[in-house]
C-alpha cells in the first residue's frame, strides 16, 4: 500500500477523484504524468487540498499554490 494520500481510492463530496485532480493538473500545466502526480500530492499533503479544489484551479491558481508550497 502506498503512503501517498493521492493514491487512495474514493470520490470527494463533489464527485471528483485524485485521478481527476492529476489529469487536470497535467493538462493545465502541460506537465508529465509524474510531475502532475507529485504536484497534486504536494497540494494535498502540504496545503490540505481536496480533489474538487484542484480540479477548479486555473493556471494562475496553480502558480499561486506552487508559491504557497515553496513557502512552507
Amino acid at each position: 500500500m502506498s503512503d501517498r494520500v493521492t493514491d487512495q481510492a474514493g470520490i470527494d463530496k463533489f464527485g471528483y477523484t485524485w485521478g481527476d485532480a492529476r489529469h487536470h493538473a497535467q493538462n493545465t500545466l502541460n506537465a508529465s504524468a509524474k510531475d502532475a502526480a507529485t504536484f497534486v500530492e504536494d497540494l494535498s499533503a502540504v496545503l490540505g487540498l481536496e480533489p474538487y479544489q484542484i480540479v477548479q484551479a486555473t493556471p494562475t491558481d496553480f502558480v499561486d499554490l506552487k508559491n504557497r508550497i515553496a513557502e512552507q
